[in-house]
């Protein structure tokens, strides 16, 4: 096989991969925080062993998508159209894979699919 296919299929394949992590979590939420209704990304920052920097803007993302999902959620409550619902996510799927993809290591990519596939289970 050509090096440049394998390149591409290897970026499509983790695309693919952190698109369906950012899926799981916008239809499916994280575990929210001891006595609130707020997701804890910092435990999945942890877990992601993120320095202080990450962590702060990773929490930053995820808070910041998870406020807006909800919102947008709330606005089509009504809809019952499951398709529109994730036409419309998919911006902010897109957004939160940009701003993600530039905070983390491909290595602490793969581990953040390893923890969306654990999560499936």
């Amino acid at each position: 096989m050509n090096l440049n296919v394998i390149k591409g299929f290897r970026k499509r394949i983790i695309y693919l991969a952190f698109y369906g992590i950012v899926c799981t979590f916008s239809f499916h939420g994280v575990s929210a925080a001891p006595g609130g209704h707020e997701p804890d990304f910092s435990r999945a920052a942890e877990r992601l062993s993120l320095d202080e920097a990450q962590t702060e803007q990773f929490v930053s993302v995820m808070s910041e998508q998870h406020e807006k999902r909800h919102a947008l959620r709330e606005s089509l409550k009504n809809s019952g159209d499951e398709k529109t619902i994730r036409a419309e996510m998919k911006p902010l799927r897109e957004d939160t894979h940009e701003k993600l993809s530039a905070i983390l290591s491909s290595e602490q990519l793969v581990a953040f699919e390893e923890m969306r596939e654990k999560r499936r289970r």
